[in-house]
This record gives structure tokens, C-alpha cells and sequence, in this order.
């Protein structure tokens, strides 16, 4: 996908045409089937996808209640693929092109949003060439439909099987949409109707051979572009855990496309602490891209080895008023904005899911800006009711008599230093003093500590920056909010060394 994606450097809106009549029994539609499978192998969720399989009748995937093209996620594929291998079998049915076609533009023509015609239209089209209707009725019915769509369809015909000239002719004239004016009424028509497009006989391949044939359709639709493209996000065992994406660039030699230069990236590790981000108590950050997916959010379940392919969810479906609010258009094209809008805000009631969860209705602010030179979009969400608390507390330790703070240098002491130090649970704890141990999402690069760890020099750098009453003092290795919770949390220490005697965990609170 991502080859075809730097190689192409074009989202594509492609419907796949299946020829199941009669005449395609046997191992001809084996390599339709084939082939079709092909073609899906080479699409990413950046582009949508459709597949209609005909004889005299239409059977579409999903039924007659799907009527466009949809995004071609993993999922989609997987659904498609098994659409084409095991539902549809050539059965005694005629080959009417006409429904077929005309099935295929209106699916194009359906739903066609802003973000759609940015992206190329194409009609895969796969047979063996013999059809019932007239020529006169097949092109008509072409030309209308693409007038219709500004004559941007791109039209592609395959050729299986015994091919004569009769079946050739059509299928050619089908996808040169009349740029051959040798074959044409100039009468009838005067001029093109549509790009112009290839028809190619595959005769008898099979194998790796009509895969390459099948897998390189996307050459006619490239623009030599050297922009780099980008990937959704994935989960690829071999990388490890997380989400990648892959950034991708193709490379040409005198307009000759050459090959493609591609790295794969944690999405996770660029913006390891977008997931942390907390500002007050309700706010939260989450991250976008250009085609309105959500990469990173708070509610979204993530790519793991149990869930390698979660779905991808769109803008609209976990921030509706938002969406509504600001408008799609503004928020992936625009240069960032700032909107507020009544939202819901869904806070769970505990870890385990049967705790349930309840829904705070907030004055929510969004506030979005798109990362410069990325097809990224970072959005902050923040209640109104969290600004209020925003002005700075004058609160310091208020140490009980005899009793020190520590950070975690526990696990570096002996009693040698004076402290009385037992372990629980191999971790080096002091029954008569606090001891501070943060966790990784204390931190402004959660990776980083949990790879690297920490130096002694950052150990005390940091017990003396949460030690200090001086307001201004900065820590640049923990979040800003870790402070005010330390300071409140110091404040149950008297509480706690006063009550210990009688806590089941023997002073531990947890």
C-alpha cells in the first residue's frame, strides 16, 4: 500500500466491475477472482472502494442497501475479499454491461463530498468481452454518466479468456472514452468524455504474472509527485507494539518512475505525550489527520496483538458537536481555529468496564492547529469549568515535626544513611517518612524514562524541585502538574503516620 501510495501519489475512489455471467465459468473467473484480489491488495484507507458482480442481474457486496463507495480499511478488505471468493460464482445469467455500468457511476456519484473530489474516480473493469447489448447503448450509457461527473471517471478494461475482435473493440472503446477518434461518430461524439484510459488481454496469465499485471493499474493515474505520503496507522508484529505509519516518497529518472524510498514510524513515539496531556481536571488532547480519522484519542482502543486492527474511527463519530460546530471543512482544511460548543463528556466511574461511566454535559473549547509540513492535526479539548482553576495556589509543603519528603533515592539508600528503609514488593519504601514514586505519564517523555530511566543528577534534581517554595522553580523532566499533587498529597502525611497503626497494609497506602 504504501508503495502504491507514493507511486500513484493519488487517493483513488475505484469500483471493481466483475463479469459472473455464463461464459466466465470455470478457471476464467478463478483469475478474475484473482485478479480483483489484486487490485484490493493495493489499496489503504486513504482510498474507498466498491464491487459489483454482474450477469444480467446486479449483486452488489453488502446487498442492495450499499449504494456507494466506502473507505478501504483492513476490515473492508477482508470483508470484500471474502465477498468475492466465496459469494459470487458465474452462474447462466446473460452480460449486461449497461446496469452494470450505470451501478458503478451512480456509486461514484453518491455521497460525493468535498474530501471525494480531491480523490480520482476509476471503474476497473473485468471480462471476457461479449457483451448483449449494442455498442451504441454501452457508450451512451458512459458518456452520460461521466458528463454527469465532469467526465473525471477513468475507465480500465480487462480482458479474459478467447477474446475476438468484436470483444476487444468494445472493452478498448470502452476505456479510450473516445480519445480514439479513428473508431468514433463525430457526430455523436464530437470530443472525449472521459480520461483516457487502457484496455489490456490478459490471455491466459495466472500466478505472479497477473498480479503484476492487476497490481500496477494505479501507473495511469500518476502525476509525478514528489510529495511524501503517508500511511493510516498500523500494527506490524515486527516492529513491535504500537502504531506505525510509514512515510513514503517515489523516486523518478527523466519522468521515469524508478522505485520508492519508505520508513516506518511510531505514531505512539512522535507524539509520545499527547496521550499524558491533562490540563485541569476534563481536558484532553487528541490527534487527527487530514482525511478526518482519529489516530490518537483517550476513547479509542489501539492497535495491539489480540486487536491488530482496530477500527479506524472518523472525526464525526467521538466528537459529533465539534464536528457540527466548526464544520469538517474548517477543521481539515483551514489553518486551525478555536470554537466552543455544549459537548458530552463521557468519565468513567472506575478501571473495571462494569463500573459503567456517566456524561457530564461542558462548555467545551476546541482549539486545533494542523502540524506544518505533516498530515497531522492535534486538537485540545478543554471544559470552561477547567480554566477557572488556573491561577497559581500559594502551597508548600507543610512537613509533619521529624518528618522528610523523599523521591524515589529510596532505592539507592541503606540504613547507613539513617533512614529506617524496608521493601515491599522489592520496592524500597521508609515506614516513618513519605516517599514520592512517580509514574511514567509524570514525565514529559514517558518512553524515554521508561527506556532510559534515571540518572542520580536527575533523581535529586527532581526531589529538590518538589522540596522547593519557590513558585517559579521549573523541572524540565516532569509534567507542571505533578507538583500541586504532590504538595496536596503531602498534606494526609500527618494524617497517615498518626493512623498507621491500624492500616491492613501497615502504613502502604496505595
Amino acid at each position: 500500500q504504501w508503495y502504491v501510495n507514493a507511486a500513484s501519489a493519488t487517493s483513488k475512489r475505484l469500483v471493481l466491475v466483475l463479469d459472473r455471467s455464463g461464459s466466465m465459468s470455470g478457471d476464467r473467473f478463478d483469475k478474475v477472482k484473482e485478479a480483483a484480489t489484486a487490485v484490493l491488495d493495493s489499496l489503504g484507507p486513504n482510498d474507498e472502494i466498491g464491487v459489483i458482480a454482474f450477469d444480467d442481474e446486479i449483486r452488489i457486496h453488502g446487498g442492495c442497501r450499499v449504494t456507494t463507495v466506502s473507505p478501504a480499511t483492513p476490515q473492508s478488505i477482508l470483508f470484500l475479499k471474502d465477498f468475492i471468493n466465496t459469494k459470487i460464482e458465474p452462474e447462466f445469467g446473460s452480460t449486461g454491461y449497461v446496469p452494470a455500468l450505470r451501478y458503478a457511476f451512480d456509486m461514484l456519484a453518491t455521497n460525493m463530498t468535498l474530501q471525494a473530489r480531491r480523490k480520482s474516480n476509476l471503474i476497473v473493469f473485468l471480462t471476457d468481452g461479449h457483451p448483449d447489448e449494442d455498442e451504441s447503448q454501452i457508450l451512451d450509457i458512459i458518456k452520460s454518466r461521466n458528463d454527469a461527473l465532469n467526465n473525471s471517471v477513468l475507465i480500465l478494461t480487462y480482458g479474459f479468456g478467447n477474446l475476438n475482435k468484436d470483444g476487444r473493440s468494445i472493452l478498448t472503446k470502452m476505456a479510450t472514452q473516445n480519445h480514439d477518434f479513428s473508431w468514433g461518430n463525430p457526430i455523436k461524439y464530437p470530443k472525449p468524455y472521459g480520461p483516457n484510459g487502457t484496455m489490456t488481454y490478459l490471455l491466459d496469465y495466472s500466478g505472479h504474472l497477473l498480479r503484476n499485471q492487476m497490481g500496477t493499474y494505479y501507473m495511469n493515474l500518476r502525476d509525478y509527485s514528489v510529495d511524501i505520503q503517508y500511511t493510516v496507522p498500523y500494527y506490524d508484529i515486527a516492529l513491535g507494539s504500537g502504531l506505525f505509519f510509514t512515510m513514503s516518497v517515489a523516486c523518478y529518472h527523466t519522468n521515469q518512475l524508478i522505485g520508492v524510498v519508505a520508513n516506518d514510524i511510531s505514531l505512539l513515539e512522535l507524539f509520545q505525550q499527547l496521550p499524558y496531556f491533562r490540563y485541569g481536571k476534563y481536558s484532553y488532547a487528541f490527534l487527527i489527520d487530514k482525511q478526518g480519522r482519529l489516530l490518537i484519542h483517550p476513547k479509542q482502543a489501539y492497535a495491539s496483538k489480540s486487536n491488530p486492527m482496530p477500527s479506524i474511527l472518523n472525526l464525526e463519530m467521538m466528537e459529533p458537536e465539534f464536528v457540527q460546530k466548526a464544520g469538517l471543512d474548517a477543521i481539515l482544511r483551514g489553518q486551525g481555529g478555536e470554537v466552543s460548543v455544549m459537548a458530552s463528556l463521557y468519565i468513567a466511574n472506575g478501571k473495571d468496564p462494569a463500573d459503567g461511566s456517566q456524561v457530564l454535559v461542558k462548555n467545551v473549547t476546541y482549539n486545533w492547529r494542523p502540524i506544518p509540513k505533516s498530515p497531522f492535526i492535534f486538537v485540545g479539548a478543554f471544559p470552561v469549568q477547567d480554566y477557572i482553576h488556573n491561577e497559581p495556589v500559594n502551597v508548600y509543603w507543610q512537613p509533619h515535626e521529624d518528618n522528610i519528603q523523599h523521591y524515589h533515592i529510596l532505592d539507592n539508600e541503606t540504613s547507613a544513611s539513617g533512614l529506617d528503609i524496608c521493601h515491599h514488593n522489592s520496592i524500597a519504601l521508609s515506614p516513618n517518612t513519605s516517599t514520592i514514586k512517580l509514574a511514567p505519564g509524570s514525565f514529559v517523555l514517558p518512553l524515554s524514562y521508561l527506556v532510559y530511566g534515571e540518572s542520580e543528577e536527575i533523581k535529586l534534581d527532581i526531589e529538590h524541585y518538589l522540596s522547593s517554595n519557590d513558585n517559579n522553580a521549573i523541572n524540565y523532566a516532569i509534567n507542571d502538574d505533578v507538583k500541586p499533587d504532590v504538595i496536596t498529597t503531602a498534606r494526609i502525611v500527618p494524617t497517615w503516620l498518626h493512623n498507621k497503626q491500624y492500616s491492613e497494609h501497615n502504613g502502604v497506602i496505595f
